[in-house]
């Protein structure tokens, strides 16, 4: 029934715009023409993210940093438990979170059950150029995406933020 109202949806539209390739080319095969879909990514907003100059990184902490949704699907959790593992290696690593979302809590939970809640920091939700400037700061981004089939497919706007502002990510492998 789903496809089927999507090949009526695409029936009406003189064009599908569509978030990544690999869906352009499932919706392809099964319900609109190609020539009808055109690939867009999100791309972040040149005025918020920027190369800036910081002094965050004159610190003697190395920050980690991840911007967004605090849903389990995301891969928060595998993050979390990195910082156990690295923690005897750096001594001085912290993990950022900015953001909010269903499971907020239970990764506060999480970060407490796996012994690295003195390291890992939960800043809520700030402005959108507040977290620009988080992210500025930070030494790496992280993105880590978790294996389902919705997250392996999406392409995150974060990895181009962090790009942006001259920051180097750590992401996931996903398709």
């Amino acid at each position: 029934l789903l496809v089927f109202a999507e090949g009526v949806s695409g029936g009406f539209a003189d064009q599908v715009i569509i978030a990544n390739d690999i869906w352009r080319d499932r919706i392809a095969l099964r319900s609109i023409s190609p020539s009808k879909c055109s690939v867009i990514l999100n791309y972040p907003d040149p005025d918020i993210f920027h190369r800036r100059v910081t002094t965050e990184k004159t610190r003697d902490k190395l920050i980690l940093l991840y911007p967004g949704t605090l849903s389990r699907h995301q891969g928060i959790a595998t993050a979390i438990e990195a910082m156990k593992l690295l923690r005897p290696a750096i001594p001085d690593v912290e993990f950022h979170i900015y953001g909010s979302g269903t499971d907020e809590e239970w990764f506060r939970e999480y970060a407490v059950n796996q012994d690295v809640d003195d390291i890992v920091r939960f800043n809520g939700v700030v402005p959108i150029e507040e977290v620009a400037d988080a992210m500025a700061g930070a030494d790496i981004g992280i993105e880590p995406k978790g294996g389902d089939a919705f997250s392996d497919e999406a392409f995150s706007t974060k990895i181009f933020e962090f790009m942006m502002v001259g920051v180097p990510v750590v992401a996931s492998d996903t398709k």
